[in-house]
């Protein structure tokens, strides 16, 4: 299932250390091994995703929690494809939920001006009114910390 990826999220949401394993190869054989990875029970990848990487060239990439998870994937990959060389990296740790709202401008729609707690902090909350003529809202994900799921919350900036 070429460009699908698969997330147990309340898994990557805590993981401390994370480890990226990588092959590429023909399209069949990546797909099989996405297959036997994303469908295994219990996966020892916390994601999967097969995408096309080049004319003809297709890549797989897992992430797992554990360097023993990263070498079962290993294993599971070598087992279903044995054409493939898979590799194992580990993840440098960052902050992605700060690197992802990065990429998140705030955006003028209407009587609205939409923005992330994120932009709003770089801004005094009278600033955005006068500028933007509008009504400041401010869009937050937050995570449970009981199931590691996200929600959305949008609440008017005072």
């Amino acid at each position: 299932m070429a460009g699908v990826a698969f997330f147990r999220g309340s898994d990557l949401l805590s993981a401390a250390a994370m480890y990226q394993i990588s092959a590429k190869g023909a399209r069949a054989p990546v797909e099989a091994a996405w297959d036997a990875l994303a469908w295994a029970d219990p996966s020892p990848a916390g994601a999967v995703d097969c995408k096309e990487d080049g004319r003809g060239v297709w890549r797989l990439d897992a992430f797992a929690e554990t360097q023993e998870d990263a070498d079962a994937c290993v294993a599971i990959v070598e087992g279903t494809s044995p054409g493939l060389n898979p590799r194992i990296e580990k993840v440098a740790e960052r902050d992605w939920v700060t690197l992802s709202l990065e990429g998140l401008p705030p955006v003028s729609a209407g009587p609205f001006f939409v923005a992330g707690s994120h932009a709003i902090a770089k801004h005094a909350p009278g600033k955005i009114h006068r500028r933007h003529k509008s009504t400041p809202l401010r869009v937050s994900i937050v995570a449970d910390s009981a199931g590691g799921y996200l929600r959305q919350e949008i609440e008017p900036v005072p």
